[in-house]
């Protein structure tokens, strides 16, 4: 996993965030070298939802200087195993909701699966068609 570099949460954000799927941690100030994860989410537009996060008069995070770093991925599924390890290796004081659906790890197993079997119809499906392409290109 690769995440952007941390960022401060302005009213700038939206202009450097890209505006595709992904998943995002929003980070405490650093205390010395050290970020503390405060929240962890994804979403299907990384720009809408960090700006959202920012303009949200209820938001826990309005007002408050802080960092986040995101990284990119469309497919829903593969966001959703991320966000899952993520939560459960920071354990994140603002995933009250996520942390307490993990708490049953089916639905993590669920996920896994899920995007093995996919990636596997994926591979079956490339094949598939380089073998098609072979046979035409005889």
């Amino acid at each position: 996993m690769n995440f952007s570099s941390p960022q401060i949460f302005t009213d700038w954000s939206n202009v450097f965030t890209p505006e595709t799927g992904g998943v995002y941690m929003l980070l405490s100030n650093p205390s010395g070298r050290k970020y503390s994860v405060l929240y962890v989410g994804q979403s299907n537009n990384l720009r809408r939802r960090i700006n959202e996060h920012l303009q949200d008069s209820q938001s826990h995070f309005k007002g408050k200087i802080m960092n986040f770093v995101y990284l990119t991925e469309n497919n829903k599924l593969k966001r959703d195993s991320i966000e899952s390890n993520l939560v459960k290796n920071y354990n994140p004081k603002f995933n009250i909701l996520l942390k307490s659906v993990l708490q049953e790890d089916s639905l993590g197993n669920l996920i896994r699966t899920m995007i093995k079997n996919q990636e596997k119809e994926e591979k079956e499906k490339q094949e598939r068609i380089r073998g098609l392409l072979l046979y035409l290109s005889k």
